[in-house]
């Protein structure tokens, strides 16, 4: 289902380099539609559920000190509240927009983490029973089961909230204006002045950022749990799943030409641009970098050769992307970038989940969704239709920054 409010573009500039023909598929310049899966159980009934949903968790401004699981963690609260509220695992209740319009956050820790309890002290003693097997099968203590049968018969609900292609969304939907004159921030550039330091996105509660995480994890939880409850179409056939590690460093791969045909190219390691530094309007960077940026400025390209200057290959690897950071290559005293990634594939029954370890853009992650359910159809005789889903989890894993299309990639936003 569809939730309008809850996330923008932050780089509209990067995502109106794309193609026009393939912009014009699409009604957003961001994903709109929240995929959810919702567990029941035999005897409990609903237990929980998972939903992919892509804004970013950047309603906290960088000035926040606290822990904080910004709009997602604040999703899930609610929605875990709701089904408490309506005795779930049991039943079903509906959500109201005013269910939680009066709670503040952050909550109190002790209304987060229970008290020690019985099953507690059970852990423990069981944890300290543990001997070394000697490749021995061990049969399970009646404490196990014990514990098993204690927590079987108090079914708690639980309900994630998880990331999508998230690249160039921002949950501060009002947009990104200037500080010091209020007006809207340069197009290309998100910057005031030449200055990126002064852009930032509001909030839909600004400039109350604790007022905007709790508005945008309560639209979030509103649609979610909307899809709770009308949720029919039932999930069959096999559970899969495929995971591997690549390295990313030295890939080759197979692109189309200008010219129609193939050539096959090799990637290289990683390094930060001068667009990285700049920051983002949800969290904008310093000194005098500026997003868009493809040609870099000589002081600092003299700072970050002092750690490690990029070689002639490396540079025109990541042309048009100026290298402030060599980090792919850089090695002392640990590596500063991964190469080797992990990349998974799940499936349960005509549901599968892309596990990618990164942030895609919009454009980016449409593409893969789009790529993945055409090979699938096509090499499946039939286990695979139209009817498939595919969705993308981001940050997955492990972490390794942002994935763009070529065409954004040209215009060297943040992303």
């Amino acid at each position: 289902g569809d939730l309008l409010d809850a996330g923008v573009n932050r780089s509209p500039s990067g995502y109106l380099n794309n193609p026009a023909e393939e912009r014009s598929k699409y009604r957003y310049n961001v994903d709109k539609e929240m995929t959810l899966v919702k567990f029941v159980d035999d005897e409990f009934g609903p237990v929980g559920s998972f939903n992919w949903f892509a804004t970013h968790g950047t309603s906290m401004s960088r000035t926040n000190s606290l822990i904080s699981g910004d709009n997602k963690g604040a999703a899930a609260r609610f929605m875990e509240d709701w089904a408490e509220q309506n005795g779930l695992p049991k039943q079903t209740g509906h959500a109201n927009s005013d269910d939680f319009g009066s709670l503040h956050l952050p909550r109190r820790v002790s209304t987060i983490i229970p008290e020690p309890d019985e099953i507690t002290d059970d852990l423990m003693q069981l944890a300290s029973s543990y001997k070394a097997s000697g490749g021995r099968i061990l049969a399970s203590s009646n404490i196990t089961r014990r514990i098993r049968n204690t927590q079987k018969n108090n079914a708690k609900f639980v309900s994630a909230f998880c990331q999508s292609n998230c690249g160039d969304v921002s949950p501060n939907v009002l947009g990104a204006f200037c500080i010091d004159t209020n007006l809207p921030c340069d197009f290309n550039h998100s910057t005031c002045n030449g200055k990126n330091e002064l852009c930032y996105g509001r909030g839909p509660g600004y400039p109350n950022e604790f007022e905007s995480t709790r508005i945008i994890g309560n639209r979030q939880f509103l649609k979610a749990a909307d899809l709770f409850n009308s949720a029919s179409e039932e999930l069959q056939g096999k559970v899969d799943y495929r995971h591997t590690y690549l390295d990313f460093s030295q890939l080759e791969v197979s692109v189309s030409t200008s010219t129609g045909g193939q050539q096959v190219v090799k990637t290289c390691p990683a390094a930060m641009g001068f667009s990285f530094a700049a920051g983002t309007t949800d969290g904008p960077g310093a000194f005098d970098f500026k997003q868009g940026d493809d040609k870099g400025n000589p002081f600092w390209r003299l700072v970050g050769g002092i750690l490690k200057k990029p070689g002639k290959e490396q540079v025109e690897c990541q042309a048009p992307k100026p290298i402030l950071l060599d980090t792919g290559e850089m090695k002392e005293p640990y590596d500063w970038a991964p190469a080797i990634l992990p990349i998974q594939i799940i499936r349960i029954g005509q549901l599968v989940i892309l596990s990618v370890p990164g942030e895609f853009t919009t454009m980016a992650g449409r593409r893969l969704r789009d790529a993945v359910k055409n090979v699938l159809i096509s090499g499946s005789n039939g286990e695979f239709n139209s009817n498939t889903h595919v969705v993308l989890a981001g940050l997955t894993n492990t972490y390794s920054q942002y994935v763009t299309t070529f065409e954004e990639y040209q215009v060297q936003r943040y992303e």
